[in-house]
Order: C-alpha cells, then sequence, then structure tokens
C-alpha cells in the first residue's frame, strides 16, 4: 500500500491508499489507528511507514482546520 494523500469526503477526513492492484483504498483516523496496533505486532512490515505517515497527516489537517465555530 502507498499513501497518497488526505481528502474530506462527507464532512470526514480521510487518507487514500493504492494498494498492489492499484484500487484506491479510503480509510479514515479510526481506521488508521486500528491498522497501526495491528501492524506493529508483525515486526517486519513494510507498510508500516505509510500508515504512521497517513496518521500524522490526518492529524496535522485536522489540528489546522478546526471547526469556524471553536475559535477559541
Amino acid at each position: 500500500m502507498k499513501f497518497l494523500y488526505v481528502d474530506v469526503e462527507h464532512r470526514k477526513v480521510v487518507a487514500l491508499f493504492r494498494n498492489t492492484n492499484e484500487e484506491i483504498i479510503k480509510l479514515n483516523i479510526r481506521d488508521l489507528q486500528i491498522l497501526s496496533e495491528k501492524e506493529r505486532y508483525v515486526l517486519n512490515s513494510k507498510i508500516l511507514p505509510e500508515i504512521d505517515e497517513a496518521l500524522y497527516a490526518v492529524s496535522k489537517y485536522t489540528r489546522g482546520h478546526s471547526p469556524w465555530w471553536k475559535f477559541w
């Protein structure tokens, strides 16, 4: 899986991945956290850096784009 970018779909922030079959997979932050926990148990996981990068990007996006009514 290759991390592509962060997008907003149906008012939820999702990370888009491309798998080996060239299919696009959309995962929200909760799915990313669950997948990250599962992949940490596999010691030679090749997708763990991609998942960590996606988690960082999604959390950075959500911190930077807070709703307009939460300005204080």
